[in-house]
């Protein structure tokens, strides 16, 4: 099975098929047959595209892959980065390596920062 492009190739060809077919949906610019002649081949599967893949693609817009995080996610994150944050500063205050300590608070760091981009 072929690869999906990036999600940022995803979008843009959404976008471009969304122009095409104008700002009126119900006396669109361009037919679905139109647009599939323009685009030429599909950079996904190497052949040309269809008046049913462009339909496709209109009907679901790209949208990034995997699993949504869940409601409680960021919360969860920053009780546990919370906690690190006090082990470390216990740690210190008695002369003890937080090493440990320290590449934790930096993983949950980063998976905050990737859930609030």
């Amino acid at each position: 099975m072929p690869r999906i492009g990036p999600l940022a190739d995803r979008q843009a060809r959404y976008e471009r098929i969304m122009a095409m077919r104008g700002p009126d949906p119900d006396k669109p610019a361009m037919s679905l047959d139109q647009i599939a002649e323009a685009l030429g081949d599909d950079p996904i599967t190497g052949k040309p595209l269809t008046r049913q893949r462009v339909q496709q693609i209109i009907d679901k817009p790209p949208r990034s892959a995997g699993r949504p995080p869940s409601p409680g996610r960021k919360d969860t994150l920053r009780r546990k980065l919370t906690t690190w944050e006090k082990r470390r500063s216990l740690k210190q205050g008695q002369g003890r390596d937080t090493s440990y300590e320290d590449s934790r608070i930096k993983a949950l760091s980063a998976d905050l920062a990737r859930l609030n981009a």
